[in-house]
């Protein structure tokens, strides 16, 4: 009994005689005090999470008092991937839910990304042309903001009209698929790679195994494939108004003021000036969003930081993961 007690009162109590090292402070808290520390990080989480949830519901709430004809909006931010909110699901869903509404009477898709999965972008864009076959009273417009380039320049091609600002950095029509040769690394440190493969090619392009001429020229096609159905893509999408150069699909990017020259944007403009246009003031926001616990980490800064890891992250990977930017 006396060990029992002897055992909580170490926990519960702090040392009084412990010297005052380097570490006198750490190891002075108690387990009480470690415990209360952690409970106010969880409680400072569920604040962060609160007010996240917060600005959902007044969205929410602003989205309810929309009534009559609207402009139906549904933004499109960051890396287009199946694990961001910029997904093909989520996308389509919103869409469908723009569409179906009788009280939207255009669709505009706000657009602010560099791009992404091509899969995903595939998705929206077939999704968008199935839909304006479905309505088609009802036009799409694409509003390019500070970017849209790749993946998210694919999606603005499905739309009728793309409206960007005179700064907008619009196009980067072109593939990428990244890797690394480490082997020089590799010999230097000492390091081996013992894996094995059952197949020739299962392991190509591995960072620690040489690429033979014949995996590059395999790859390379494939690359030159995926970029040629986003080429057409693009064509079908914007249906005789690209001014085509040799420079057009090399994957480079242009202005807002350029994009309209040659034909891959329609008009300088912002939100307001679409409004004006279209003779309606009233938006409704559409855009679907994941409201589950992992939106307790889902403000701006970690968002930022995200995208950085999942970038470094992906350029690791062996899998090579493919992107249209």
């Amino acid at each position: 009994m006396n060990r029992i007690k002897e055992y909580f009162k170490r926990i519960f109590n702090r040392e009084p005689d412990l010297p005052k090292t380097v570490t006198y402070k750490v190891k002075k808290r108690t387990w009480l005090e470690i415990l209360s520390t952690m409970l106010g990080i969880l409680l400072t989480l569920l604040v962060i999470y609160s007010l996240n949830q917060n600005f959902k519901i007044y969205e929410n709430i602003k989205n309810s008092f929309v009534k009559g004809k609207h402009i139906a909006v549904i933004r499109i931010n960051g890396t287009i991937s199946a694990d961001t909110n910029a997904n093909g699901e989520s996308i389509s869903k919103a869409l469908q839910s723009a569409f179906e509404n009788e009280d939207s009477q255009y669709i505009v898709l706000e657009i602010n990304s560099g791009g992404g999965s091509p899969y995903q972008a595939e998705m929206v864009w077939n999704e968008i042309q199935f839909l304006k076959k479905k309505y088609p009273e009802k036009k799409v417009y694409a509003l390019i903001q500070d970017l849209g380039a790749s993946a998210a320049y694919q999606i603005a091609s499905a739309s009728d009209f793309i409206v960007v600002g005179k700064t907008s950095l619009v196009g980067s029509i072109g593939v990428i698929m990244s890797n690394y040769d480490l082997t020089k690394m590799m010999d230097k440190i000492g390091v081996n790679d013992r894996t094995l493969t059952a197949g020739t090619n299962k392991a190509a392009f591995s960072f620690t195994k040489k690429v033979t001429d014949e995996q590059m020229t395999y790859y390379q096609n494939m690359l030159n494939n995926v970029h040629h159905t986003f080429i057409q893509y693009v064509r079908d999408g914007r249906n005789g108004k690209l001014k085509e150069s040799d420079d057009m699909f090399s994957g480079l990017v242009w202005t807002g003021e350029q994009a309209v020259q040659i034909g891959i944007a329609d008009q300088i403009g912002d939100m307001n000036t679409i409004k004006r246009e279209l003779k309606i003031d009233t938006v409704k926001n559409y855009t679907y969003v994941n409201s589950g616990f992992g939106a307790l980490f889902n403000t701006a800064y970690n968002d930022i930081g995200r995208a950085i890891g999942q970038g470094f992250s992906n350029s690791l990977k062996e899998g090579n993961t493919l992107e249209i930017k």
